[in-house]
């Protein structure tokens, strides 16, 4: 009798062993199947499968493409673990681009020719738009730009034939060379007193381009930077000391060009015309001197400020 209890108490402790392995073999699997990792590696977000993520070493968190469920998306948000992102371009599929990281970097050229991207808003930290970011984006309408952005690099917006507004920070110090050209449905431009450098052409071909409200901080128009734009009038603020070879050229539409006292130096063909305008200058400035031998100065009707 003793044997036969002895028996059964060792029977019973193994059932007991066994079920508590299960319970726990179970609770794992449990785990694994919800994907809850809370150690996950940097880029495995629940929409994981619509970016590619580098596997370089030192390039933990950094975006480089879309897999090709992403390139199917109309809207992303790039996610929260993204350190920086280079590599979503030639998409003609995505509509809408947003952050979860404010502080998330954009390298050079990362989104140019997607060309059904109408929607942008930057990281709220972000400092500079790189060159060619949005090179081509020719459905691209509105660009949210955040304060802190202190710099806008070369073709950065070139050829974004659908962009009517853009607003740009308080914090902007440049606009590179071609930052804007062809631009063909921006038709205005407000460029803050901050700003003390605007690259050549960076409004070239901005054929809708009817106002533009330029920087105090600027010392020079640079070359052809508003050549063959819709300029109607504009106003070159006191300060400025240079104007460049077609900084005002072939812009058909202007009426009135407003230049201050404070130039000192203008290049012959400053501003060749192919219909009448006035050209407001001060008496006894040195542009007063100079203006009567310059290119297409025939064109001009001189008004006195």
């Amino acid at each position: 009798m003793k044997k036969f209890i002895c028996i059964l108490l060792s029977a019973l402790m193994l059932l007991s062993l066994a079920a508590c392995s299960g319970d726990s073999d179970t609770g794992k699997r449990g785990g694994q199947s919800a994907g809850k990792d809370d150690t996950k590696a940097p880029g495995k977000m629940d929409d994981s499968e619509y970016f590619e993520w580098s596997q370089d070493y030192g390039d933990e968190g950094k975006i480089i493409g879309l897999t090709e469920a992403g390139k199917k998306q109309t809207a992303l948000v790039i996610p929260a673990d993204c350190i920086q992102i280079r590599g979503i371009n030639d998409n003609d599929t995505l509509k809408k681009l947003t952050f979860a990281n404010p502080d998330t970097v954009i390298r050079l050229g990362a989104f140019m020719r997607c060309t059904a991207l109408e929607y942008v808003e930057l990281p709220a930290n972000l400092t500079k738009i790189d060159e060619s970011l949005f090179y081509e984006c020719t459905s691209l309408k509105t660009v949210i730009i955040p304060e802190g952005v202190t710099s806008i690099g070369t073709s950065a917006f070139g050829n974004c034939k659908s962009l009517e507004e853009i607003t740009l920070p308080s914090t902007l110090t440049s606009i590179d060379t071609e930052a804007f050209i062809r631009c063909e449905s921006l038709k205005s431009i407000s460029i803050p007193d901050s700003v003390t450098e605007v690259g050549m052409r960076a409004f070239e071909r901005c054929d809708s381009l009817a106002s533009a409200k330029l920087s105090a901080g600027m010392t020079v128009v640079r070359e052809q930077t508003f050549y063959q734009a819709g300029l109607v009038s504009i106003e070159v603020p006191e300060g400025t000391t240079e104007l460049e070879e077609d900084a005002f050229s072939y812009c058909a539409s202007l009426q009135d060009l407003y230049l201050p006292r404070s130039i000192e130096k203008v290049d012959a063909t400053s501003f060749i015309e192919g219909q009448t305008f006035n050209v407001h200058i001060y008496q006894d400035s040195y542009l007063d001197s100079v203006v009567g031998d310059m290119n297409g100065s025939e064109m001009m009707n001189i008004v006195y400020r």
